[in-house]
């Protein structure tokens, strides 16, 4: 079956050519090494009668800057260039010489001499000839002439100061219409997700992530060492269609750092970490038993029953009475060591934080190696790097251990050979307990952790978090990549003018396996007795899941470049195949013999279950990009691809996607040279790509399933086979277009620089379930059914200004937003309460809450309020057929500080035809603010993100007042709900009883719907890098060191006490506290 693909393992053979570029590439590099010692060791040395000496270094990171410009103003031909360590030395002919230094990539800069024989100069990075090449599909374009929506930053730039190892999480707020979020700030399971210009499918379509014209996935760019990225480039419109069916979710380039010529280059850079648990909204003893007081007696209410009686209800307390719970408030309730009868025993109070005990200060430690170096023939870099990061939870371990190691070597064999080779190893361990992780608050903060003899103590529900970290087992989770990849690139220049050829092959094998135990937990009461033990040895348990990955690709790249006149042209044709094969593997058993013991054999054989499986997947592509300019001014990029996909049935394998752009450049026109604009660049793209999503490795052919029945004249189970659903052979991909419009601008000497996008994408070929009629039988497949679209703008602006020889800043902005809306899917139309993932006509995640018009606060109102939408005959006061208020005439009334909901529907009900649209729970209006500036030695630099408009629809214990009455509750609501001493609240009344609970916040209303919005301190640095004279004093060419604080605060208009990220559910066990971070880093190099 697999060789109807096309794709045989025989007719990919990279390893030959990756050995022999592996070779190449070593010895190019011991060659470029040893040549970079014998270049270090050069001296040279002149005798001038008027000498000025000096050092150039980089304003940026202070490196010294080999092979800069020293001239004498006015006088041709008197000049020289700094060497490798930054040195120049030049004669001058008077103390009033003006020096002139320049070097393509920074700002040349004019220094008079007066009269000084030192002069040591710090050069500012020119950004818009350091991002004039930019890193696009097969290849780099002069920004000059981009077209299409590409954002490029640099890896320096994104990871400084970030706290985090991860290369995910790093990038977020760094790009415009690029949205990085987190459900947790736990290293290695973060949660995170990356999404370029929101939805467009509801297959969750993921950008393409390429790693040095390698395909990874998410976690593999998270667990790369991020100090290794030379640059991130985002392609967001027709520029992505050169990579067809993978690239409808957007994609981003990924280039890792690579030598460059000079001697021998050793640098370091080490972070230490402290990391702070934020507050988390759990009451305390105190708090918890006042929110019961105020909700207990809530309940008390007057009502008429049935049968016209007067009738009180009674408050609801449950655990203790009234009379307890105030002496739990006015603290008179005795505390261990002294005990208290409750429950018909003994037990013993205390006025414990589980959250103090859990979470704490931690420490996290990152260490990065690397060396560079390299002559005109052959440049080199290799780089080490490890990192051990933890979360907040300091009772026991919890986080990730890294290890990184990278080199990359250039060889230059000849000018019509030239070798690149890249080879890296990645290994990630997560380490982390299988339970009690977000535990804490299921019990309420009244016992103690501990009994005298140091024992876990809980004589009340068996759920003392400590036991459950500290006993219940651990998951240990480790991922080794290796990483193989060569290229080759044939010069044909002198043949044919401008042309060349290249093959770049790659293989890369990823392993993972993950263990997870749960081992016995024990608790005990305050002598010692044991009384709960929710995992014992007989529900013991080991599970091992084995995954491995081996992916290869192999691109052939024939390219042409030529100018004729004031024509440029550019023409690139290619060919690339590649191939993934997976294999998984699952087994567990059950039933532990002793807890010391950690391996599969220490389980009963007899609980044993496995399942395994294994697919390949292949693709094949033909590609070619023209890129025309005229003189730099028009601007036209025509690309197409035709992809065939293993996955696929042959009759509809193969489909071809394209894409166009075109730009003019009105700031080269000659009526704009004396204009103060020094760049104006409209331009525009549509494009065409595809995705894959949905289908799996073999969908189109029909599966098998398995089972047993009853069979026989004496009934016996015997095997069944059977259809397993339906297949469908005429699916495809979905088909994802994208039209972009945009302007580039820049004034006074490019010291204001920005880019405003508008763009629409729509979905015309997406894969849903359609519904048919029982009859059919098996489930029917997906089909190209559904339609969506999405339109959205983003906005950027910079400005880069010195102000005298020692002070240099920045600011930037950038803001963007998106609005989809899922045009098609037949069935998608019901409506339902809360939050609905698909609704036809409406974004994905749609919110529908009831309409409210504040509350309820006095009896007349109530009594009115039924009458208009509650009662069917208000003089006898029986209630409507299909109304949600409770029954008037019994103890779930309404009463004042209940919701007063809206009659929408105006059928003089209140149900869920009166449900309205607020909205959707995607973030809205993202921004990012980037500020900086050096002074001297000094270093300055934060970036702030945020969003501007986000829903959040909390569930769970902490949503609203006793969601779940057993539980903790969330001390944020106490004594802020509305009652009649306390009638400006505008917090619906708390309430114990189901039906007034359900009104007020159950069932959702707008009001309690969260319309959010924050700015977050990501990032705040100072850093000072020692004088130059310091510095050769102690042979080395670069000292920093920083001081960073990250996520050190967040303003927010957010009042439940959770995070803006954190997502809706607040139950036990997904509740863990964001951190922030003091981070003391330290940068050496020489």
């Amino acid at each position: 079956m697999y060789n109807n693909y096309n794709f045989k393992k025989s007719s990919i053979k990279p390893i030959a050519i990756l050995v022999l570029l592996l070779c190449l590439s070593i010895n190019s590099g011991l060659y470029a090494i040893n040549d970079s010692f014998k270049l270090a060791n050069e001296a040279t040395t002149s005798v001038q009668n008027l000498t000025i000496t000096g050092t150039v270094t980089a304003a940026e990171d202070g490196m010294p800057l080999a092979g800069v410009n020293v001239i004498l103003k006015d006088v041709q031909g008197v000049g020289t260039v700094t060497d490798f360590d930054g040195n120049y030395s030049l004669e001058v002919p008077s103390t009033t010489s003006v020096l002139i230094f320049s070097s393509i990539g920074y700002i040349t800069q004019e220094i008079s001499v007066s009269g000084r024989t030192e002069i040591n100069i710090a050069l500012d990075t020119n950004i818009s000839e350091l991002e004039e090449v930019i890193v696009v599909g097969f290849g780099t374009q002069k920004k000059a002439t981009l077209t299409g929506s590409v954002a490029q930053v640099k890896g320096d730039d994104v990871v400084k100061g970030k706290g985090t190892s991860s290369a995910v999480l790093a990038l977020q707020g760094e790009v415009p219409g690029v949205v990085v979020t987190r459900t947790s700030s736990r290293p290695g399971v973060e949660g995170t997700s990356v999404n370029i210009r929101g939805d467009i499918s509801v297959n969750s379509i993921s950008p393409l992530i390429l790693l040095d014209g390698v395909e990874i996935s998410q976690s593999d760019l998270a667990a790369i060492n991020a100090n290794d990225i030379e640059t991130y480039s985002v392609l967001k419109d027709a520029s992505a269609a050169i990579f067809g069916t993978k690239a409808a979710g957007g994609v981003i380039l990924v280039t890792t750092k690579k030598g460059k010529e000079g001697k021998m280059k050793i640098s370091y850079k080490g972070e230490t970490q402290l990391n702070f648990a934020k507050d988390f909204p759990v009451a305390n003893m105190k708090e918890w038993a006042d929110a019961w007081l105020v909700a207990g007696r809530n309940d008390a209410i007057n009502f008429v029953d049935g049968d016209g009686n007067q009738q009180t209800a009674a408050t609801s307390f449950r655990f203790f009475t009234e009379e307890e719970f105030m002496m739990i408030s006015n603290g008179t309730m005795p505390l261990a060591p002294e005990s208290y009868y409750w429950l018909g025993k003994d037990m013993y109070f205390s006025d414990t934080s589980q959250f103090d005990a859990v979470y704490g200060t931690t420490i996290t430690e990152r260490h990065d190696f690397s060396l560079s170096g390299g002559n005109e023939n052959a440049t080199y870099r290799t780089s080490f790097g490890y990192a051990n990061e933890r979360s907040p939870i300091s009772f026991v371990y919890d986080g990730q251990k890294r290890y990184n190691f990278r080199t990359n070597v250039s060889y230059k064999v000849n000018d019509l050979v030239k070798t690149d080779f890249n080879i890296s190893y990645n290994s990630d361990i997560i380490d982390t307990p299988t339970q009690g992780v977000g535990y804490g608050i299921q019990d309420m903060n009244i016992f103690p952790l501990y009994n005298p003899q140091g024992q876990f103590y809980d004589n009340f529900g068996g759920n003392n978090p400590l036991a459950y970290l500290s006993e219940g087992g651990r998951v240990k989770d480790r991922t080794n990549i290796f990483r193989l990849g060569g290229k080759i690139t044939l010069d044909l220049e002198k043949y044919v003018e401008g042309l060349n050829f290249s093959y770049f092959g790659n293989i890369s094998l990823t392993d993972n396996r993950k263990n997870k135990t749960w081992k016995p937990i024990t608790m005990y009461d305050w002598d010692g007795n044991v009384t709960s033990t929710p995992t014992t040895l007989t529900n013991s348990k080991l599970e091992v899941t084995e995954v491995d990955y081996v992916f290869q690709n192999h691109i052939f790249q024939l390219n042409y470049n030529r100018s004729f006149g004031n024509h440029n042209l550019g023409v690139m044709a290619g060919y690339t195949a590649e191939l993934t094969e997976t294999e998984k593997y699952f087994m567990s058993r059950s039933n532990l013999v002793d807890e010391t013991l950690n391996d599969l054999n220490a389980f009963d054989v007899t609980t044993q279950t496995n399942s395994g499986g294994s697919n390949n997947v292949g693709l094949v592509s033909f590609l070619g990009k023209i890129n025309y300019d005229y003189n730099g001014i028009y601007l036209l990029e025509v690309l197409g691809r035709r992809d065939g996909s293993s996955r696929l049935h042959p009759d509809y394998r193969w489909k071809n996607f394209y894409g166009a752009s075109a730009g003019v450049v009105f700031s080269e026109m000659s009526f704009m040279e004396d204009s103060s604009i020094n760049l104006l660049k409209l331009r525009a793209s549509y494009g065409e790509t595809g995705s894959v999503t949905g289908i799996s490795a073999y969908d189109y052919y029909s599966s098998i399933g398995t089972g047993t029945v009853l069979f026989g004249s004496t009934p016996q189970l015997a095997a069944t086979s059977y259809i397993d659903g339906l297949s469908s052979l005429d699916r495809t991909w979905e088909r994802v277009s994208t039209t972009n419009f945009a302007v580039d601008f820049g004034i006074l000497n490019n010291r204001l620089t920005g880019t405003a996008e508008y763009f629409i994408r729509k979905n015309d070929d997406m894969l849903v379930n359609i519904t048919y009629p029982d009859i059919l039988g098996p489930t029917a497949p997906k089909t190209n059914s559904g339609n969506f679209e999405t339109t959205g703008y983003e906005l950027s602006v910079n400005w880069r200004d010195r102000i005298g020889d020692d002070f240099t800043y920045r600011i930037g902005l950038a803001f963007w937003d998106n609005q989809s809306e899922v045009t098609k899917m037949e069935g998608k139309t019901t409506i339902s309460l809360g939050t609905n993932e698909i609704i036809e006509g409406k974004p994905l995640n749609a919110i529908y809450a009831y309409k409210t018009d504040g509350l309820l606060t006095t009896e007349d109102q109530v009594l009115n309020y039924y009458n208009q939408v509650g009662f069917e005959d208000p003089s006898t006061q029986t209630m409507k057929d299909g109304t949600k208020l409770p029954n008037y005439r019994s103890a779930d009334r309404l009463v004042p500080g209940t919701v007063n909901r809206i009659d929408v529907s105006g059928d003089g009900l209140i149900n869920e035809d009166d449900l309205v649209y607020v909205g959707d729970a995607n973030p809205h209006k993202s921004f990012g603010i980037n500020l900086g500036f050096t002074y001297k030695s000094f270093d300055f630099s934060a970036f702030f993100q945020g969003v501007a408009d986000v829903n959040i629809v909390r569930s769970g214990s902490l949503s609203y007042p006793f969601m779940q009455w057993w539980t903790n509750q969330n001390p944020i609501f106490t004594n802020k709900t509305w009652t009649a001493e306390n009638s400006n609240s505008s917090r619906p009344a708390a309430f114990v009883n189901g039906s007034r609970k359900t009104w007020n916040y159950g069932d959702l209303n707008d009001m309690n719907v969260i319309k959010a919005a924050y700015l977050r301190a990501k990032a705040i640095s100072v850093g000072y890098t020692l004088p130059k004279d310091v510095l050769d004093r102690a042979g080395m060419d670069k000292i920093r060191l920083s001081l960073t604080g990250n996520d050190l605060f967040t303003i927010s208009n957010i009042s439940d006490g959770l995070d803006p990220e954190f997502g809706e559910g607040t139950r036990q066990g997904n509740m863990i506290p964001f951190s922030s971070a003091l981070i003391f880093g330290l940068e050496l190099a020489f």
